[in-house]
Formats: structure tokens, C-alpha cells, sequence
């Protein structure tokens, strides 16, 4: 036990340098809220449990992946031999944790539902599942693709409906026992013992992380866009203005074609999924289309100001360079250039979310309020970046809105908020946006020359 208590202080640890701890306490302080309501008031249970059993599980998925991380990187042939019984204890204790993980929220949804067996069923299959996403990212777009084939006319819905009804203990039983089967091989591949695969997992593992201080990146992203990598690379010696070369300077990143051809990606599937299933199947997922693709706008001013602090080598070396625009005109052109190409990207935003709607039930307040974020989030754009260079908080925030607005947006356009209040609030932001480029863009134009980014940091 004193060894678990160790392994399991190293995640604590992880979770303190990242100053993500209050995340954890305000889930959990949020989740009394749900459970109160429905002890003391009109709540129905099955709204309340189901509320508390979401934030509970978003705890525990944060929690779990924290986890996987950090066993996975101590569980290298280095440790091994430093350690004796390292490899056994670590899988030993992530098999007690996956249970013991799967247990809290399986009873509030049991609660929510009546059909605790299924709860945790499925409380434990999600846990496995994004424990197995953790060795290989691109099965993160499994679940999308499952969605679409429920969706098909051929779907044995009913079949499953019959089974699930007739027996839950036994489905319960069967269903966990092939859960421990696989979780034993997923065990096995999570950890590996010793040989080149061990070596070869370890250095994907730390070229992972390597990247993840980049900015945001997608599971499927080193193979999704090597081929739109490539055509980048014709664009540096094309002729352009001296904002274009700045931009040069940061490299692929920062390029629009990534967040384009994940808007196209998005749309494409909207597209083809209302013309297998109608646009009234669709109705309950447009909003959480448009915030996915509200995400893809996010990310790419992400890439923008991760690729700007990142890259400066290649910042100081085209300092050098006679294309390189003067000093008291850099930060200038630096702002139209990225502001530029934003555009880009917020314009394949606009023209594919319209695409859906029109083509769809035409969600408009909800895509208003969506659009009024992804705007909000323009002005970081403009900043001393030669003081304050990147995005510290990208990931945190883009999270924070990715769980607010999932169900925010489904409330303006099909619960009950008037339309009145949803456009207000979005007018108010976007004037607030107004207000924010007008004071940055005059603090970025006083400010020291952005190149190298981060010189002038305390």
C-alpha cells in the first residue's frame, strides 16, 4: 500500500505544478447544487442525478487521464531496474483504480435511470476506452463514426432494446466479464515490459508531449495534415508581402489550412449524416456540431500564438533577412498579418456552419451565440508578445467553454431562454470584442518590437 501511496502522490504532485486542483473542487462543489435540488426541491431525480453524475464523471475522467500519463511515463526499463516490481504495482493498482473509478458515477446515473448494472457497465467501458486512447489518440474519432452507423436505417436498435430490457443482471455480469478479458490485454499494451516496443512506445510518448507544448493538437493530427504540410512548405518560397514572410517565420502551425479542413471535415460529415438521416434526426446535435466547429476556430488562435512564441530561432534569423520589415513597423504588420489570417479560418467558419443550418433545422440563435465566443477570442491575438508571448491558459479555457456551451447552446435554441436574452447577451459580447481589439490594438502597437517573442519576459 506504502507503493501505491507513492505512485498515486506523483499524480497528485503532476496535478498541483499545473494548477488544475481547483478544477476538481468546483466540479465537486457544483455537483452538491444537482443533488440538492433534488433532495429539497422540484427537481426531478432524473434531471439532478443525471447532472451530478456529469460532473462527477468529468472529475474522474480528468483524474483518470492524469493517471495513465503519469504511470505510463514512469513505467520505463530505467525505472524498472531502479525500482523492483515496479511494472506489476503499476499494473495492479491501475486495475483497482479503473473499478474503483467506475463505482461513484455508475451510481448516480443508476440512480437517474433505475438500471444500475447498466451504469456501470458503461461507466467502466468509457474508462477503459479513453485508457486505451491514451496509447493510441486516432480511436478518439471512433465514437463520431459510431454515432453515424447508429444512425443508419439497418441499425438493430430494437434487437439491442430486447436484450438490455429482458435480463440486466445477466447482461451486467456478461458485459463486465468481457470488460476484465479486455482491460487485461489493455493493461498489456498500456504498460509493455522491456524490448523495442517498450523503447518505441517511451519515445512516442515524449514526442507527444513535445508537441502538446506547441498548442492544442488533434489525435489524428501528424497523419491528417502531413499532406496539407507538405503544400506549406511550396508557400515559403512563393513571393509576398513582409507580413506574409512574418508569418513564414512561424511555420505550418500557425497556417490556416488545418483549422479549414477540420471545419470541412465537420461539415462534410453534417452533410452526409442529413442525407441518410433527414434533417429532423439531426435537430437535438446542431448545436453540438457548432460548437465543435466553434472549437476548431479556438484552436487555430491557439496555433497562432503557440507557433509565435515557439519559433524563435527562426523569428531571430529572419530579423536578418533583407524581406524582414523595421522594427518600429513590425508589430504593425505582425497584427494585420495574424489578424489576416484569422479571417480566413472565421470565414470557413461562417460559410460551413451556414452550410449546416441551411441545410439542416437552421439552429440560428444558437449559432449567434456560438459565433459570439469564437469571436471573443480575437483580441488575444493582439498583445506584447516580446512580454507576454503564447496562450497560457489555452487549454484550460478552451475546456471551460467546450463544457459550458455544449449544453448553453442546446438551451438557447431548444430550452427554455428567450431569444430575446440569447441576442442580447451575444450583442453585448460582441461589443465587448469591439471594445477589447480597440484597446489591444493600441497596447500591441506601444509595445516593444515583437520579435523574438518572449525576449523582454520577466
Amino acid at each position: 500500500m506504502n507503493a501505491w501511496r507513492q505512485l498515486l502522490m506523483q499524480v497528485v504532485l503532476r496535478h498541483r505544478v499545473q494548477g488544475r486542483t481547483w478544477i476538481t473542487w468546483v466540479l465537486l462543489g457544483t455537483m452538491v447544487l444537482p443533488l440538492g435540488a433534488v433532495l429539497f426541491g422540484p427537481v426531478p431525480r432524473l434531471v439532478g442525478a443525471t447532472a451530478a453524475g456529469a460532473l462527477l464523471s468529468i472529475a474522474v475522467v480528468m483524474w483518470w487521464g492524469q493517471y495513465l500519463q503519469t504511470a505510463m511515463r514512469l513505467n520505463t526499463p530505467a525505472s524498472a531496474c531502479l525500482v523492483p516490481g515496479l511494472h506489476r504495482r503499476l499494473l495492479a493498482l491501475t486495475a483497482v483504480l479503473w473499478i474503483a473509478a467506475s463505482v461513484p458515477p455508475a451510481v448516480l446515473f443508476g440512480a437517474a435511470t433505475g438500471y444500475f448494472g447498466y451504469a456501470l457497465l458503461a461507466c467502466a467501458a468509457t474508462l477503459l476506452f479513453a485508457a486505451l486512447c491514451c496509447r493510441y489518440p486516432w480511436l478518439g474519432l471512433v465514437p463520431s463514426f459510431a454515432w453515424l452507423l447508429a444512425r443508419l436505417p439497418w441499425y438493430p436498435a430494437g434487437a439491442l432494446d430486447a436484450v438490455l430490457d429482458a435480463a440486466e443482471a445477466a447482461v451486467t455480469l456478461a458485459g463486465l466479464l468481457a470488460l476484465a478479458a479486455l482491460g487485461a490485454l489493455v493493461l498489456r499494451v498500456l504498460f509493455p515490459r522491456g524490448g523495442d516496443a517498450h523503447y518505441r512506445f517511451g519515445t512516442c510518448i515524449d514526442r507527444r508531449a513535445g508537441k502538446g507544448k506547441g498548442g492544442m493538437t488533434m489525435a489524428s493530427g501528424s497523419t491528417l495534415f502531413r499532406a496539407l504540410d507538405s503544400f506549406y512548405h511550396a508557400r515559403l518560397a512563393a513571393p509576398g508581402r513582409p507580413a506574409a514572410r512574418l508569418l513564414d517565420a512561424l511555420g505550418g502551425r500557425a497556417h490556416w489550412s488545418r483549422a479549414v479542413l477540420i471545419l470541412a471535415i465537420l461539415t462534410g460529415g453534417a452533410l452526409a449524416c442529413r442525407a441518410y438521416t433527414g434533417p429532423e434526426t439531426m435537430r437535438p446535435f446542431i448545436p453540438l456540431l457548432l460548437v465543435a466547429m466553434m472549437l476548431a476556430v479556438l484552436s487555430h488562435v491557439d496555433g497562432l500564438l503557440s507557433a509565435v512564441k515557439n519559433s524563435r530561432a527562426e523569428q531571430g534569423i529572419l530579423l536578418l533577412a533583407p524581406v524582414a520589415p523595421p522594427p518600429r513597423d513590425l508589430n504593425r504588420q505582425l497584427a494585420l498579418a495574424l489578424l489576416g489570417r484569422f479571417g480566413i479560418v472565421l470565414g470557413a467558419y461562417l460559410a460551413g456552419s451556414c452550410v449546416v443550418l441551411l441545410a439542416t433545422t437552421g439552429a440560428w440563435r444558437a449559432w449567434l451565440c456560438c459565433t459570439a465566443v469564437a469571436l471573443a477570442f480575437t483580441p488575444l491575438l493582439l498583445r506584447d508578445h516580446a512580454r507576454h508571448p503564447g496562450w497560457k491558459s489555452a487549454q484550460l479555457s478552451v475546456g471551460i467553454v467546450m463544457l459550458l456551451m455544449a449544453p448553453l447552446s442546446g438551451l438557447v435554441e431548444y430550452g427554455g431562454i428567450p431569444a430575446v436574452v440569447s441576442i442580447a447577451c451575444s450583442a453585448a459580447l460582441l461589443a465587448g470584442t469591439a471594445i477589447a481589439m480597440v484597446l489591444r490594438w493600441r497596447g500591441a502597437m506601444a509595445a516593444a518590437p515583437a520579435f523574438p517573442a518572449g525576449r523582454l519576459a520577466s
